[in-house]
């Protein structure tokens, strides 16, 4: 399929020099970086996708883990405070 696109004198220059430089026509040359460029929009996209879910799914164990621990004492407290020289009592 022919798709016409425009560009600045110095970038078609940039083209010519590369796409020589490795044996390929300037058509081909810019096939190919779109196709490279393509393919890490989409590896971006979906790591970009594994992230969110990873933090929705570490938010959600930390949800969890706040219900499970909710129904004693905050141990976190007297430990810092421990550490800070006070002391503190526990119930």
């Amino acid at each position: 399929m022919r798709v016409q696109v425009n560009l600045s004198d110095e970038l078609v220059q940039r083209i010519d020099e590369s796409a020589y430089a490795i044996g390929m026509s300037r058509s081909a040359f810019c096939g190919f970086l779109i196709g490279q460029g393509i393919n890490s929009y989409e590896q971006a996209k979906s790591l970009t996708s594994s992230l969110v879910n990873t933090k929705e799914l570490a938010d959600a164990l930390v949800r969890s883990a706040v219900k499970v621990g909710s129904a004693g004492p905050d141990p976190a407290p007297s430990v810092t405070a421990r550490k800070r020289g006070k002391k503190t009592a526990t119930v």
